[in-house]
């Protein structure tokens, strides 16, 4: 009987897997997947048990999938994504190899992969190890659809999607850039970080978002800065806030959306702010106040895009003032007074 599951699940702890998959290797580990959640309901209805009475995982590792599921043109990118599925482990639980608190595992997804050719049938065993991650024994797991990831063309959008679904209900979530890039493992790659945000982030915000247009994905994502950290004396953001887009959400729900350009504005005032601020504040007992203050002026920023200019333009005043003698502690008082910034 044809499988024609389309609604699958995953442990979260698979979502936020340490992989850098291509395209190819994606829509495989997906229909397997798929492949494996069809298999898993039967094995639950026919209650498998091994020889001690305990449910016989086994029985869901192998698998036999047509060529025409994998929905792709080559044969040979299949057999290589497959043959890099088998290779290549990626981790499962915590990124702090440091912590020996945290749960981690590395895990080849599939254990061997054979195709035969007068079938036009891909044999495949998955990994042992992980079958107790993929099935529902979490209480904790993404619900993703498989058909709108025969859609995705670039490698980030597809970790995008699995985590727009895992927080769906929640409306946003935010992720830092250092664990963006572990996840990713693009530690050495991209280091500007206005290379990154182009390359992975935007990358995958684009073709959601043109897809969500078109009505051929119900779900896409807007992102802004949540958190900088000082590089080279300018705020470069550390986190970022990604907000739902839901076509499916109830009516006034969908949240505001802020545009990237306002994004880049804001940035490039805080800029400017901090180049306003440390000479006046080089010789204070708070030298460090430029940078303290960076974060709460771009988090009030998101509600008020215009914010961090009118702020900026209040300091200018302020340093003009030659009846001002105290300028670091006027200017503390007036941001918190007048701002609330604090």
């Amino acid at each position: 009987m044809e499988n024609t599951l389309s609604l699958v699940t995953q442990s979260n702890l698979i979502t936020n897997r340490r992989a850098n998959w291509t395209p190819v290797m994606s829509r495989c580990y997906i229909e397997i997947i798929r492949e494996f959640t069809h298999k898993y309901r039967q094995w639950k209805k026919e209650n498998h048990k091994d020889l001690f009475g305990n449910p016989d995982l086994l029985a869901l590792c192998s698998y036999d999938i047509p060529l025409k599921n994998f929905d792709q043109d080559h044969l040979k990118d299949i057999k290589n994504a497959l043959s890099r599925l088998r290779k290549e482990g990626f981790g499962i639980g915590s990124v702090d190899d440091d912590n020996p608190d945290h749960e981690w595992s590395d895990i080849g997804f599939i254990a061997a992969a054979n195709y035969k050719p007068k079938e036009r049938m891909f044999k495949i065993e998955i990994t042992p190890m992980l079958v107790p991650h993929i099935i529902e024994l979490d209480r904790i797991f993404t619900a993703i659809n498989t058909k709108i990831y025969k859609k995705f063309s670039t490698k980030y959008t597809f970790r995008f999607y699995e985590w727009i679904c895992q927080y769906r209900n929640k409306g946003k979530f935010f992720l830092t850039v250092e664990y963006l890039r572990k996840v990713f493992i693009l530690e050495n790659k991209y280091k500007r970080n206005d290379d990154f945000v182009k390359k992975v982030i935007l990358s995958a915000k684009e073709e959601l978002r043109e897809l969500y247009d078109k009505g051929e994905c119900d779900v896409c994502f807007v992102y802004t800065p949540k958190e900088y950290e000082t590089n080279n004396g300018r705020p470069v953001p550390a986190s970022y806030w990604f907000t739902i887009i839901d076509a499916n959400a109830p009516k006034g729900k969908v949240p505001k959306r802020i545009e990237q350009k306002d994004v880049t504005s804001i940035q490039e005032t805080l800029t400017l702010i901090l180049g306003v601020l440390r000479p006046i504040y080089s010789t204070s007992f708070d030298e460090n106040y430029p940078n303290k203050i960076i974060n709460p002026i771009a988090s009030l920023a998101t509600n008020d895009t215009m914010l961090p200019g009118r702020i900026l333009k209040r300091i200018n005043e302020i340093k003009e003032n030659n009846n001002v003698t105290n300028k670091a502690g006027y200017i503390r008082t007036v941001l918190e007074n007048e701002f609330g910034i604090k």
